[in-house]
């Protein structure tokens, strides 16, 4: 009887090893499976880097040279093969988007009576007081100029929530100076 009985006992030790040991492998391979996801979407994420990069170089290079089709190339869709990836970009002049920082006040009025901003008249006069620097009423000193750096930037100064004009930043650009 006691023959049996250990046969039993060590049959049912058996069976808690060998599932534990199925827990174990299973607990593994889910780590192992993400941690391979993980690496993926990092290397996923330097070949997009890498890829980026050299197109930018590659205008860089062409606006450096000073290449005449970059003119041409204004809107139009291109497409550079780097290694197993394709990189389809496009060439916009800086002209094509409203400037922000150069804008009269009479233009600046129109976009944020557009952009539905509380008082537009008040709030460009301040903007363009704002970003051509001026005097300290209170303390009489020079201020330097305060350009517009982003929508985000834009919905700050103006005392909107950014997240309402974010929509909106494909149209605009803080770099250009030009009136148009």
């Amino acid at each position: 009887m006691t023959g049996r009985l250990q046969r039993g006992v060590v049959l049912v030790v058996v069976l808690w090893v060998i599932a534990l040991l199925t827990v174990l492998l299973a607990a593994f391979t889910v780590s192992v499976k993400t941690d391979r996801q993980g690496v993926a979407g990092v290397v996923s994420s330097v070949e997009a880097r890498a890829a980026m990069d050299s197109v930018l170089n590659y205008l860089a290079a062409m606006n450096g040279v000073g290449a005449p089709e970059l003119e041409e190339m204004a809107g139009q869709r291109y497409e550079l093969k780097l290694g197993d990836q394709e990189v389809s970009f496009r060439v916009y002049p800086e002209t094509a988007f409203i400037p922000l920082n150069g804008l009269e006040l009479v233009d600046l009025i129109a976009v944020l009576d557009a952009l539905q901003v509380e008082n537009p008249e008040e709030q460009a006069a301040w903007l363009v007081e704002l970003r051509s620097g001026g005097i300290d009423e209170e303390t009489g000193e020079r201020r330097a100029p305060v350009q517009i750096r982003s929508m985000d930037h834009l919905a700050q100064l103006v005392g909107m929530d950014g997240g309402a004009l974010s929509e909106y930043g494909g149209w605009f650009s803080f770099v250009g100076q030009h009136q148009r």
